[in-house]
C-alpha cells in the first residue's frame, strides 16, 4: 500500500487502505490483548516527538490520541485550548504558528482548529516546507473529523460483522457536526449502504455532502421524523453544536435557551429508552460525544447502546493511525 503523510479527510481513504487499516487494528487489538506483546509497542514510535495543537476544546480525542502515542513509546507535547494560551493570543497569524511547529521538526502534529480547511492548510505548509511532518485532522471547524469515522467504522465492524448492506440513521445537528461529515464520507464507499438523515430543516445535512452522494449514486432520505430510528441497523445520533451558530449575544441568548428546552422538554429529537427498544433487535446505537441530553442516560442499560465501547475504540485506532503514517509494520 501506497504510504500517506497525512490524514486530512475521510474521503480519501481508498479500498486499499481501508482493508490493510482494518487487519492492522485486528493485529493491534491481538498485541495489544497479550501481557507477554504489550511491552514491545513501546519500541513501535520509541521517542518519536508527537505535537498535539488543539485551538478548542477536547476530551476524547485528545486523551485516546495522547495515551495511543504513550502506548507507542512516543513523546507528547501538548497544546490545550491553543487559541487562549499560545501566541495566537498575541495576534500570531495561523501560518506562522504551523511553520514554527514545522521548525521543531515533530513527526506528528496533530490538530484541532475551528475554522474549516485549517488542517489542509497545514498540510500545504508542510509540504511547502519539505519536512516530514504529518498533519492529522482532529477537527476542523464544521468540516471533518476523520479519525473520528475510522474509529467509529472499526465499531460498526466489530459489532455488526460487515459495514456492508447497513441501514444507517445519522440524526441530529447533521449541518454543524463534522464527525457526521466524516462518517457519511467513509460508509458511502461501501455496496448496500443508504442513510436516514434525521434533523429539523435548519439543521438538515449539509448540501454538498448530499450533491457527493447523488453523483456517487448512494441512497438517502431527510426526514424530521425520529420515529424512522426503527428502519435502521445503525443510529448515529449528535448533539446540537451550539458553539457554531450565531454570536449575536441576543441570538445566543435565545438560542441557549430553545437549546435547553430541545435537550430536557421537547423528546422530538432525544432518544429515550422507549426509542431504543422500539429498534431492531440487532441495532446498534452510536454517539461521538459529549452527550448533553439528546441520549437519556437510561438507554445505556439498552442492548443496543454502543457509544461508550466506541469511544474506547479510539485509543485502538489511533494507535494504528500512527503506526501507519510512521511507516511501522504491524502486521510481520
Amino acid at each position: 500500500m501506497k504510504r500517506i503523510l497525512h490524514i486530512l479527510s475521510a474521503k480519501e481513504f481508498t479500498e486499499e487502505f481501508r482493508e490493510s487499516f482494518l487487519a492492522d487494528v485486528e493485529e493491534m487489538e491481538k498485541l495489544r490483548g497479550d501481557p507477554s506483546k504489550r511491552k514491545g509497542l513501546l519500541g513501535f514510535l520509541k521517542d518519536v516527538i508527537i505535537v498535539l495543537f488543539f485551538y478548542e476544546e477536547s476530551t476524547r480525542t485528545r486523551i485516546s490520541f495522547e495515551i495511543a502515542a504513550h502506548n507507542l513509546g512516543a513523546r507528547v507535547i501538548s497544546a490545550v485550548n491553543a487559541g487562549i494560551f499560545s501566541s495566537v493570543k498575541k495576534g500570531e497569524t495561523f501560518y506562522d504558528t504551523i511553520r514554527t511547529l514545522i521548525g521543531y521538526i515533530p513527526r506528528f502534529i496533530i490538530l484541532r482548529h475551528k475554522v474549516k480547511g485549517s488542517a489542509a492548510q497545514a498540510a500545504r505548509i508542510v509540504d511547502e516546507s519539505g519536512r516530514n511532518v504529518s498533519i492529522i485532522n482532529a477537527g476542523d471547524g464544521t468540516g471533518e473529523h476523520p479519525t473520528q469515522a475510522l474509529l467509529d467504522w472499526w465499531t460498526i465492524y466489530k459489532e455488526k460483522g460487515r459495514v456492508e448492506d447497513l441501514v444507517v440513521a445519522v440524526g441530529g445537528d447533521l449541518l454543524h457536526g463534522r464527525t457526521t461529515h466524516s462518517l457519511v464520507y467513509l460508509l458511502s464507499k461501501y455496496k448496500g449502504v443508504s442513510f436516514i438523515f434525521i434533523a429539523p430543516d435548519n439543521l438538515q445535512m449539509k448540501k454538498d455532502l448530499c450533491d457527493y452522494l447523488d453523483v456517487k449514486g448512494v441512497e438517502y432520505e431527510k426526514t424530521s421524523d425520529k420515529r424512522k430510528i426503527k428502519e435502521a441497523d445503525v443510529v448515529y445520533w449528535t448533539r446540537t453544536q451550539k458553539e457554531r451558530m450565531n454570536t449575536n449575544k441576543i441570538y445566543t441568548w435565545v438560542r441557549d435557551l430553545i437549546y435547553r428546552l430541545f435537550c430536557y422538554v421537547d423528546t422530538r429529537y432525544v432518544i429515550t429508552a422507549e426509542d431504543a427498544d422500539s429498534m431492531k433487535e440487532d441495532a446498534i446505537i452510536m454517539h461521538p460525544f459529549p452527550r448533553v441530553g439528546e441520549i437519556t442516560r437510561a438507554v445505556d442499560k439498552n442492548k443496543r447502546a454502543r457509544y461508550f465501547q466506541q469511544s474506547e475504540n479510539g485509543v485502538l485506532v489511533r494507535m494504528v493511525i500512527l503506526c501507519n503514517l510512521y511507516g511501522v509494520k504491524i502486521r510481520k
